[in-house]
């Protein structure tokens, strides 16, 4: 059933994430936010938009691989290697932000190969940690488990998360069976641990980046005292902030895109995704009771999102208010562990009914 009280729905969402690989042994610079291969529903609502100073991403690709022509969804880059008397697949992809958070990539990659999720404690014993000229990230190897049926053999992923701690997540990624993998464990490594930012270089906004900050109008808009300001958010957000509750830490964010940013149905699968919960084929597939509103506003749709894997936090939770106004589309997160959030709800709804508004009924 899917229910709405006042102006809010409630739904939940998730993120994919696809990976690929590369040419010789030399350095390139790659611009994600401007990259063509992005998802479809993003070029849809491209906008003009104009050089930031986001610093785009150089790696060292190993001799060898060979990258590949044409423009694949979700991916920066796609390259090939050979192993095992085949082409392998290497995939190089970023997104927004955190992208859903390190254990839920994590997961959801676990779930590709038939493993179970793990905890947020199990993390440091599944993950190696490295650092690079300000980037931070972590490698990984999964071995899988065959398929309860078929006759297909077990799976086996090799790759990395990284964070370029400038506002954007980086994958990389291979999947294939264990023993064609092996010859390539250490490139794939070795390729990951090299990305390092590359100063000083224009990168062009993400085409379903509509605005910054500026846009954001901030003069009415009190947020409570332990709300604060983050001091480097990405650039793709026009607002965000760091909360700190007795339950742990949650965020708040604001951004604003061209057209509907994907539509609904795409936006809250992706949303659902991040967190690790499967996709769903229509909005009337709810699976939270909906949270309440102040704004008094018809055009504001909530989600109310749970995670399924628990951490020693709680379980990871979604509210997001979708606001609809004129060639735009508003998204207000706020994000965290299920009793953090449920703390700040109130918090939330105030700062969706103040958007409303001062951003579209002014």
């Amino acid at each position: 059933m899917f229910v709405r009280i006042g102006c809010l729905s409630i739904c939940s969402v998730a993120l994919a994430v696809g990976l690929v690989g590369c040419d010789r042994d030399e350095i390139r610079a790659y611009q994600a936010p401007k990259d063509p291969s992005l998802p479809s529903p993003f070029q849809a609502t491209a906008a003009p938009s104009s050089a930031t100073k986001r610093p785009s991403m150089d790696w060292t690709v190993p001799d060898g691989w060979r990258r590949q022509p044409g423009q694949r969804e979700m991916r920066v880059a796609t390259f090939e290697a050979d192993a095992g008397g085949r082409s392998v697949e290497i995939a190089v992809s970023a997104f927004p932000d955190r992208a859903g958070g390190l254990l839920a990539n994590v997961n959801r990659w676990r779930g590709q190969i038939n493993l179970d999720p793990i905890s947020q404690q199990d993390l440091a014993g599944a993950l190696v940690p490295f650092s690079n000229q300000g980037v931070r990230g972590h490698t990984l190897d999964f071995a899988g488990l065959a398929p309860d049926s078929g006759d297909r053999s077990p799976e086996r992923i090799l790759g990395a998360i990284i964070d370029d701690g400038v506002g954007m997540t980086w994958f990389v990624k291979a999947k294939d069976e264990p023993s064609v993998l092996e010859p390539l464990k250490g490139e794939i490594d070795q390729f990951a641990r090299s990305f390092r930012i590359k100063a000083n270089h224009p990168v062009h906004a993400h085409p379903s980046e509509a605005s910054n900050g500026s846009e954001f109008k901030r003069d009415g808009w009190h947020p409570p005292q332990h709300w604060k300001p983050d001091p480097t958010p990405s650039t793709i957000l026009s607002a965000a902030y760091n909360i700190h509750t007795p339950k742990g830490h949650a965020r708040a964010t604001v951004t604003a895109l061209v057209g509907d940013g994907g539509g609904l149905l795409f936006n809250v699968n992706r949303w659902r995704h991040q967190l690790g919960l499967p996709p769903v084929d229509t909005l009337d597939q709810q699976l939270r009771m909906p949270i309440g509103t102040q704004s008094g506003h018809p055009s504001v749709t909530a989600f109310d999102l749970l995670a399924q894997a628990v951490s020693p936090e709680g379980r990871l939770r979604f509210l997001v208010a979708v606001l609809p106004h004129q060639n735009k589309t508003w998204y207000v997160k706020l994000t965290g562990p299920d009793l953090a959030v449920e703390l700040e709800k109130e918090a939330f709804e105030r700062l969706v009914a103040w958007i409303q508004s001062s951003h579209i009924h002014p």
